[in-house]
């Protein structure tokens, strides 16, 4: 199973669950849409290592040592954050 972290534009996502459009009734756009999004998507896998990389690093510079790993909860907070932000392209 590959799980995706994709984008979608609002006014698609809302068409599609919001609306409450049947299988059936959905537009050729917002499938062409859907699809696009699903090839542009990034393996979920891959953005949360990128997470866990920099949550790491800021460790390894808070103690100047690489085998310590010990990072404050705010901090990793902040990373997530960041992420999320670059994620939703804000």
């Amino acid at each position: 199973m590959v799980e995706l972290v994709i984008k979608i534009p609002e006014d698609v996502y809302t068409r599609l669950f919001d609306n409450g459009i049947q299988d059936n009734e959905i537009a050729v756009d917002d499938i062409c849409e859907m699809a696009r999004a699903l090839r542009m998507g990034t393996p979920l896998e891959e953005e949360l290592e990128k997470i866990k990389a920099e949550i790491k690093k800021e460790s390894y510079e808070l103690f100047d040592c690489p085998d310590a790993f010990v990072v404050e909860f705010a901090d990793v907070e902040r990373i997530m954050d960041k992420h999320i932000s670059e994620l939703k392209g804000e």
